[in-house]
């Protein structure tokens, strides 16, 4: 499903991020230890980097949002997300959210209706991602 041949990696800010293709879509895997983005200017070494490597999805582990994220009254998801998407970037979300779900229906229903699309999803693990993609072609 990926081509190993295809993988390599870029570091930005010292922070490695992988790229690699499934389908031949590029995607730029975050480092999960990278910076944590907690808003919409956060994500522009990010863009900066998919572009640079021509990734049309952006892959961000949970872990890397900060806790504003996952509150949507804070208004942080929609900045980020909305600023990746504007700029024709495809958004995974990559990790355990079930905390966060758990704790607000809001956020639950977010993610639902986020997933029902091609743009942005919510995805347990990388493996998730990658037959997502498989199958959104």
């Amino acid at each position: 499903m990926v081509d190993a041949a295809r993988k390599q990696f870029v570091t930005i800010a010292r922070v490695a991020n992988r790229i690699y293709e499934v389908h031949d879509i590029r995607i730029l895997e975050c480092d999960p230890s990278g910076p944590p983005l907690a808003g919409e200017r956060d994500v522009n070494p990010l863009m900066e980097s998919a572009w640079a490597e021509k990734a049309k999805l952006i892959a961000i582990p949970a872990a890397r949002l900060a806790p504003s994220f996952f509150q949507l009254k804070s208004g942080v998801a929609g900045a980020i997300i909305q600023k990746l998407v504007v700029y024709h970037f495809r958004v995974a979300i990559v990790g355990d959210i079930a905390e966060h779900i758990a704790r607000s229906p809001t956020f639950a229903d977010f993610v639902r209706e986020t997933n029902r699309g091609r743009e942005v999803w919510f995805v347990a693990s990388l493996d998730e991602l990658n037959q997502r993609v498989c199958g959104s072609i």
